[in-house]
């Protein structure tokens, strides 16, 4: 799970009011952040008051990131976005606001985008609402693969046949946790024992997709990534972007709505669903549940979801940490056998 370095915390009584704040990850932040501030300037009327920030600065931590750590809920900003299983997973957050009921459910169309069809995204706490993704996949390097077959699913990929052939980010001591997640609950133990022996080196996401072509030093054959950083991979003939047969892993973008806010607020919540900011983000390769929204997958591809269940079954953070102490008894082993070597 990826790890950055502290932020000195906030006190609550100095914090900003903030009405909404908007967290998404790097590749659409630009575009998010101007699809909002156009939206506020064109309803300036009903939104005069509404103070809303989408943090430009490090694609890491941000002077925002701890609003996880506010005692306070009247503090807390009224409409958040997050993504992913990061700090507002973190169980101290979800016994202090979740479990307490301070947020609303939103109620989800029945006619979502065909690309979500036949996934529950409605979170049972009522926290958590859904609005796009950032899937992942894997690029193929063909020629790197010496006659072996191109896997064609994520099951496949656990196959000896890949021993340290695969990348994935972010670092050795700090393996992607959507990657973690779904291989343990798809494949359990034995499955995250196969992808440790698989992996041969994990790298930054945006070195990876410069190494799938082979302007980096790698001897992986496959890369899992993110599909917009697949989309950025060079366009070469024995590059192959794969649409896994299970489906794309699942990485939620969310919105978090507090009950008690601005009634107002509610205008810039229907947008974050909207059409308009939806096909933006789609454009991005960030598929949206608009229903109007072209999200570009290849050939109707599904998303793999984790399934809320799951994700509530035990806290998500300590359920990725029990992963990864199997996942490096396993990476140390290989270490060791190499030196016998």
């Amino acid at each position: 799970m990826k790890k950055f370095p502290e932020i000195k915390l906030v006190p609550d009584e100095m914090r900003e009011k903030l009405d909404f704040l908007g967290h998404i990850y790097c590749p659409a932040k630009e575009v998010f952040s101007e699809k909002i501030t156009k939206f506020l300037e064109l309803n300036k009327e009903d939104l005069k008051d509404i103070k809303a920030v989408v943090p430009m600065g490090s694609c890491g931590r941000d002077e925002y990131y701890n609003v996880n750590k506010i005692k306070d809920i009247n503090k807390f900003p009224s409409v958040i976005t997050g993504a992913g299983f990061t700090e507002f997973f973190e169980e101290e957050f979800i016994q202090r606001f979740v479990n307490e009921g301070y947020f609303q459910p939103l109620d989800y169309a029945t006619d979502l985008n065909t690309t979500y069809e036949g996934l529950d995204l409605k979170d049972p706490k009522g926290c958590y609402n859904i609005y796009s993704s950032f899937p992942y996949v894997f690029v193929v390097n063909e020629r790197k693969l010496k006659n072996r077959p191109v896997p064609l699913s994520w099951e496949e990929l656990l196959d000896k046949k890949y021993e340290r052939s695969i990348t994935v980010g972010h670092t050795e001591e700090d393996i992607n946790e959507m990657v973690l997640l779904h291989t343990y609950k798809n494949f359990g133990e034995e499955g995250i024992k196969a992808l440790a022996r698989n992996i041969n080196a994990p790298m930054e996401t945006i070195k990876m997709a410069k190494a799938a072509g082979g302007n980096v030093d790698s001897e992986s054959a496959i890369y899992i990534m993110p599909y917009f950083f697949a989309k950025a991979t060079p366009k070469k003939d024995y590059l192959k972007i794969i649409w896994p047969k299970e489906g794309a892993l699942l990485c939620p973008l969310y919105v978090m709505i507090k009950k008690h806010r601005e009634s107002s607020l509610d205008k810039l919540i229907n947008y974050l669903y909207s059409e308009d900011l939806g096909q933006e983000l789609a454009n991005k390769y960030f598929p949206h549940v608009n229903k109007n929204v072209d999200n570009g997958i290849p050939n109707h591809g599904k998303l793999l979801w984790l399934g809320w269940d799951y994700i509530h079954e035990k806290n998500i953070i300590t359920r990725v940490r029990e992963i990864e102490e199997i996942f490096y008894k396993e990476w140390k082993k290989r270490g060791i056998s190499n030196e016998k070597n």
